[in-house]
């Protein structure tokens, strides 16, 4: 005999039986099945980091805990995988690498020199060069324009398309490496320019490919495009450009006293010196000191010191690297108003390499960073 139901009274508990008023659904002792939710999507990865809602975030808006990163790691990896096994990749890379050989033969020749093996260490050094841009421009590509993987649809999710640009960058800086490796012995130069270029490769897939992403989830298709390409040449080439329009601004006529024990590093660095009281003169002087850090996050100015810290001796890159440093540090003219210097102060010890990655970190983070938001914000408006 059960207990009578009174519409609009809600559910009323019996001996081994659940009433539930208005759907006249009836639970005799059994628990209830649980709904089922069906993941949709490309692998389930979607949204604004490319993640399940299962893994990716919850509602505090909390970042991908570690099972989700596995996740976004293991599709980033069959993605890669997947374009690696293309033809596509292998005649793409084949020509980049053979086209900068070849760019770099030709600058050769147009700057008066001789083609290998008369100028080796040039045509190789220019190679590496080649390779870096040619890496900034392909990682904006591929972040905003990655392409399908074989035999399956492009990455989707703004985190997981940023991992399969820099995942592809690395395959592409191993190759790059080889390639360099192939001509430093077959123009008995120093392997370590090709380990020192393959590394930044590498470091530049994942700044411009997060510039490439960030700009695709952050404004619509013509703004971002305009954003993407303009950052690449603010990088490659505003920064430089901007530092020379303000030499006048640093400039400065400074009295100069006579400068005796000088010492230079092995980078060619002004370490120490001392001065006399007597006057050599007044002398221009720009501080560059001030600026300088501009243009560190320049890849070309990042090559030049990486590649002088490796200890490479090859061509300009034995004195390139302590010149810039000495323009970081503003110390190119000794005993400015009669300082002194014993060579244990930091005022000379100007990380510029450090500056360059930390400032193009930080570019490739705001870009991220912007996107994820913007991403979020249409989620959230349902746009």
């Amino acid at each position: 005999m059960g207990l009578p139901v009174t519409a609009g009274a809600g559910p009323v508990l019996g001996c081994g039986a659940v009433t539930v008023a208005g759907d006249e659904r009836q639970d005799d002792g059994r628990g209830v099945e649980e709904p089922v939710y069906e993941v949709i999507g490309a692998g389930g990865l979607g949204g604004a980091g490319g993640l399940s809602s299962a893994g990716a975030e919850d509602d505090d808006g909390l970042p991908p805990g570690p099972g989700a990163a596995r996740v976004l790691l293991g599709q980033a990896l069959v993605d890669v995988a997947g374009y690696v096994r293309s033809g596509r990749f292998w005649w793409q890379a084949i020509l980049i690498l053979v086209v900068s050989l070849g760019a770099a033969l030709l600058t050769v020749v147009a700057a008066g020199g001789d083609v290998p093996p008369d100028a080796p260490g040039a045509a190789y050094i220019l190679t590496a060069v080649v390779l870096v841009v040619v890496s900034c421009v392909l990682a904006v590509r591929w972040g905003r324009h990655p392409g399908p993987a074989e035999g399956g649809p492009p990455p989707e999710g703004l985190f997981l398309r940023w991992t399969v640009v820099w995942g592809r960058g690395a395959v592409f800086a191993m190759l790059s490496a080889l390639f360099l490796l192939g001509l430093a012995y077959a123009t008995e130069s120093s392997p370590a320019i090709a380990g020192v270029a393959a590394a930044l490769v590498l470091l530049e897939f994942v700044v411009f490919g997060a510039i490439g992403v960030g700009t695709s989830w952050w404004f619509g298709k013509i703004a971002g495009r305009i954003v993407a390409w303009t950052s690449v040449l603010v990088l490659l080439a505003g920064n430089m450009l901007a530092v020379a329009a303000m030499l006048p601004a640093v400039r400065s006529s400074e009295r100069v006293l006579v400068a005796v024990n000088i010492q230079r590093d092995d980078a060619g660095r002004l370490v120490s010196w001392q001065c006399l009281p007597e006057l050599r003169g007044f002398t221009e002087v720009y501080h560059t000191g001030r600026i300088a850090w501009m243009a560190a996050g320049n890849p070309l100015v990042l090559f030049i010191l990486l590649t002088g810290e490796s200890g490479s001796e090859e061509g300009a890159l034995g004195w390139l690297p302590g010149e810039a440093e000495n323009a970081a540090d503003g110390s190119q003219v000794p005993c400015i108003e009669g300082q002194e210097h014993d060579g244990a102060g930091p005022d000379l010890d100007l990380p510029l390499a450090a500056v360059g990655i930390a400032l193009q970190m930080i570019t490739g983070g705001a870009f991220m960073a912007g996107g994820y938001l913007a991403a979020g914000r249409r989620s959230a408006s349902g746009g």
